[in-house]
């Protein structure tokens, strides 16, 4: 199972032109969500898989634009850099 360390510290953090908005932990999946801080009207809704996929990667997803992304636990390294690359890759 994934973890990713003090994650429930960034909700309500700025990281460039996003806010976290809420964040919270279900039993197989983070959910995270993101507004734009200029507008109420960015919004997006992530999920991150805590369970590994049988090649080894994470599954990552993003209920508004429909997209997907699976990533290889190598790659998640610092938090704030990790969610920064959610937002970039599926938005």
């Amino acid at each position: 199972m994934l973890t990713i360390e003090n994650i429930h510290k960034l909700a309500g953090k700025s990281i460039g032109d996003w806010k976290i908005d809420s964040l919270s932990l279900g039993s197989d999946a983070y959910y995270i969500k993101v507004l734009r801080m200029d507008t109420t009207f960015d919004m997006y809704n992530f999920i991150i898989d805590r369970k590994k996929t049988k090649w080894g990667d994470y599954h990552i997803s993003c209920f508004e634009t429909a997209r997907e992304y699976y990533l290889p636990i190598e790659c998640i390294g610092d938090r704030d850099e990790f969610i920064r690359f959610i937002i970039t890759e599926l938005t």
